[in-house]
């Protein structure tokens, strides 16, 4: 038995914790959020890029402050 803090940090490094598109209830990809990052850069409306992924605009606020998908970077062209 461990801290709370080495708990987490052990799920993490076991592969316990699934994040991304390898999330069971994720409804995006890397390549997706790749190309929602693109569209925000290209000052594409919050509104238009969450219907055309079908999520909120809530949700590409999230991607776009970093709140959430933390761990993709990339960015990649779309057309929307």
């Amino acid at each position: 038995l461990g801290s709370p803090a080495q708990n987490s940090a052990d799920a993490v490094q076991a592969g316990r914790i699934r994040k991304g598109s390898a999330h069971p209830h994720s409804r995006l990809t890397e390549s997706d959020v790749a190309a929602i990052r693109h569209a925000i850069g290209m000052e594409v409306p919050y509104k238009n890029i969450a219907e055309h992924f079908g999520i909120t605009r809530s949700t590409v606020c999230d991607i776009h402050r970093g709140r959430t998908w933390k761990q993709t970077t990339a960015v990649a062209a779309v057309d929307l």
